[in-house]
């Protein structure tokens, strides 16, 4: 195949320069996988092909041992399964342009219902996992893999660059920063503690030494893996909450791309059985996409009288005017769920990102009048 031919005004001497550094291999490599693969996203397809490219050829080159640990460790301080391990590539923290090869990523490693409290135990406060809901969480949990050091093991050290973060399953661990006065202990890990998170976020020199006073056993993620974790979960929610989106007739007139960013504007929350959501007369500012679980809506009539109005599940929604108007609520939404796990966005937030609500139905003039007759 030539390459020349499917340019638009090629140079002379292009497939002789693509073939002289092999490139010419390389893309029809990626050409034959991409067509064996099918993928519905064939860019990121693409950048992962030529990425883990690179990180083999970077592999071939150069086969030293690269541990993340200070060449000034006794070679007997490395822990066992540090040594002998080829070298990492190194990865940009860049956020605009990170390129990250899913064959880096750790396999997942489903644990058992003891291991997931634990590092539950451990994370759910924690400002890496408190933003997270309960299924991404428990992603992150499946992709720490096991790692052990004895005692006096660094397993950090001081100036070197890191991409890991751990949790102590067990053991203890002492935290030094050095300095040219002193070497000074600040912390002291305990099980159930966690260190490193900042290589998780940027890529900058480790802080401090940590050093094992136990035998210890850890839990860690590298920062691939966490981004590619919760990539693929930002991706998967949004294309959800998408699909959700265009089920409310009063979010019609959006533009896709508009559709996006309020998908990316909801956030989660979850109630318990019979906590109530939304009161009847109250004032509202909030809309609610139910994302699993069910929930009953009542009204007490002029005579007082209580009806069951309807039942709720997944997909469904209420409280939409709420974005448009600020008249008090026309009924009472119950959870019915143990663990209601809902998706909201207050009119605030709304009109944050995207403007008055009114200013967007107003491109659909019947629908504008419709929903401002509503007496929802």
């Amino acid at each position: 195949m030539s390459f020349a031919s499917l340019v638009t005004s090629p140079p002379s001497d292009l497939d002789s320069y693509l073939a002289s550094n092999g490139i010419d291999k390389v893309l029809r490599d990626m050409i034959q996988k991409l067509g064996e693969e099918k993928p519905d996203d064939q860019i990121s397809f693409m950048i992962a092909f030529l990425d883990t490219h690179r990180n083999q050829e970077s592999n071939n080159k150069d086969e030293d041992t690269d541990m993340d640990i200070g060449e000034d460790i006794a070679e007997d301080a490395v822990p066992e399964v540090y040594r002998n391990r080829k070298r990492r590539m190194a990865v940009s923290s860049e956020p605009n342009g990170e390129v990250e090869s899913i064959q880096m990523v750790s396999e997942s490693q489903p644990k058992g219902a003891e291991t997931n409290q634990r590092l539950n135990d451990a994370l759910s406060s924690h400002i890496l996992c408190s933003h997270l809901d309960e299924a991404e969480r428990q992603e992150v949990f499946d992709h720490m893999s096991p790692i052990s050091f004895k005692k006096d093991d660094y397993v950090i050290k001081q100036g070197t660059d890191g991409d890991c973060f751990y949790v102590v399953d067990e053991g203890e661990l002492e935290v030094y920063v050095n300095t040219p006065e002193e070497r000074k202990m600040v912390q002291h890990i305990k099980t159930g503690g966690s260190f490193g998170e900042l290589a998780l976020i940027y890529n900058t020199p480790r802080a401090a030494d940590v050093v094992a006073t136990t035998d210890v056993k850890l839990w860690s993620i590298d920062r691939v893996t966490y981004r590619r974790v919760l990539m693929n979960s930002t991706i998967r929610k949004r294309k959800l909450y998408e699909e959700f989106l265009n089920r409310v007739p009063i979010l019609a007139p959006l533009q896709n791309y508009e559709r996006l960013v309020v998908a990316d504007a909801l956030e989660p929350v979850s109630f318990g059985m019979d906590e109530v959501i939304v009161s009847q007369g109250d004032c509202g500012d909030v809309f609610y996409i139910i994302i699993e679980g069910e929930a009953e809506v009542t009204q007490v009539d002029r005579e007082g009288n209580k009806k069951h109005l309807v039942d709720l599940k997944a997909s469904d929604y209420f409280g939409e005017i709420a974005l448009l108007t600020d008249r008090p609520r026309a009924a009472t939404v119950v959870s019915k769920s143990a663990n209601l796990r809902c998706v909201r966005l207050d009119r605030a937030r709304f009109n944050r990102v995207l403007g008055p609500c009114e200013d967007i139905l107003r491109r659909n003039m019947e629908a504008y009048h419709k929903y401002m007759a509503k007496q929802i």
